[in-house]
């Protein structure tokens, strides 16, 4: 015997059937759609078109008074916020063109991926407090905008979630830090750059990878270490009580170094054997020499430069080049210039 279902059962079926086949993206939709509402989306995506400009303004005028201006680092910052600007303009006209707030969420990941590479920079580079207080509130918007799409947000807000200082989470209570351990600071070996703010949230940046943490009472929690921190001259120690590790930490990289015209700011990678040493060039014009902790140092015509190795790269403030190997010694090629130089090892 074949059973017939009435209408209502029928229906009542392939409503089932439809809302089991609805993917995440669309569940999110409907449970969003009953948490915002189009006017609470344009919102923040107007205070966010409102504070970029500003913050483009202010970081261009930043940028122009550090020791960065006029180098290649200041054209490739520069290009992050500009990036990270013209997304969200893509955004608002795309937002206006609908009335389903839902069908921009393509622009919103985009808003977010572009964000991305400056939330990094603003995290490991030292900037005035007033551009570091616009950024975070630029953030906290960002990952608003990113909750009601629901979408993963930007590292470093809301201090909950994504990634985790030395191996955990940076929540907890906080203090405020003396005021000779506020700011930028950094060490050579091993190479990480470390914020830590007025307001107690701690970032350190290693290998390129962000992780976070607090800092309470002389010590900085990370997971499941605990560092004390102790001022150093300018700068300060750290000493890991979980590892037994000691970190010196200056707030200029490399200890003050520079000169030429160089800097050491950003990023390092530990080189490959092959890399690490000293080395001249064949005209004998050049001496390099290339530390394990990915540190550069160049004697060009008796004049010292300073830069850094990062996965295959050596940046200085002027340029970037590749590194190769080269029989014993090793050859790079200057992205910037097209300029190639091989060495040999001393």
């Amino acid at each position: 015997m074949i059973k017939r279902f009435t209408p209502y059962v029928l229906a009542v079926v392939c409503l089932a059937i439809v809302s089991l086949a609805i993917p995440g993206e669309a569940n999110a939709q409907l449970r969003n759609q009953t948490r915002y509402t189009r006017s609470t989306v344009n919102g923040i995506i107007n205070r966010l078109e409102n504070s970029s400009d500003r913050f483009r303004r202010d970081f261009d005028r930043a940028m122009d008074n550090s020791s960065l201006n006029g180098t290649n680092a200041e054209d490739r910052y520069n290009g992050y916020v500009r990036d990270f600007e013209n997304q969200l303009d893509q955004l608002r006209r795309s937002f206006d063109r609908t009335d389903s707030w839902w069908t921009v969420r393509n622009e919103v990941e985009a808003v977010i991926r572009d964000a991305n590479p400056v939330n990094n920079m603003m995290n490991s580079l030292p900037f005035r407090r007033t551009l570091e207080s616009q950024w975070n509130r630029m953030r906290s918007d960002i990952n608003s905008l990113a909750d009601t799409y629901d979408l993963p947000g930007l590292n470093g807000g809301g201090w909950n979630g994504g990634g985790g200082g030395w191996g955990g989470g940076g929540s907890g209570q906080t203090s405020t830090p003396p005021s000779w351990a506020q700011g930028t600071f950094y060490s050579s070996y091993p190479a990480v750059t470390m914020t830590i703010n007025r307001n107690g949230q701690v970032t350190s940046v290693i290998n390129g990878q962000t992780f976070y943490g607090r800092y309470y009472r002389g010590s900085i929690y990370a997971g499941n270490e605990v560092a004390t921190v102790t001022r150093m001259g300018n700068g300060i120690r750290t000493y890991n009580q979980t590892t037994g590790q000691t970190i010196d930490f200056n707030r200029n990289w490399g200890g003050g170094g520079g000169g030429g015209g160089g800097n050491w700011e950003g990023p390092t990678s530990n080189p490959p054997s092959w890399a690490v040493g000293t080395f001249s060039s064949m005209d004998g014009s050049v001496r390099m020499t290339i530390n394990r902790n990915g540190q550069v140092t160049s004697v060009v015509n008796g004049q010292t430069f300073y830069g850094r190795y990062y996965y295959g790269s050596i940046y200085s403030a002027d340029s970037t080049a590749t590194v190769s190997q080269r029989g014993n010694g090793i050859r790079t090629y200057n992205r910037t210039t097209g300029q190639t130089i091989d060495f040999r090892r001393r």
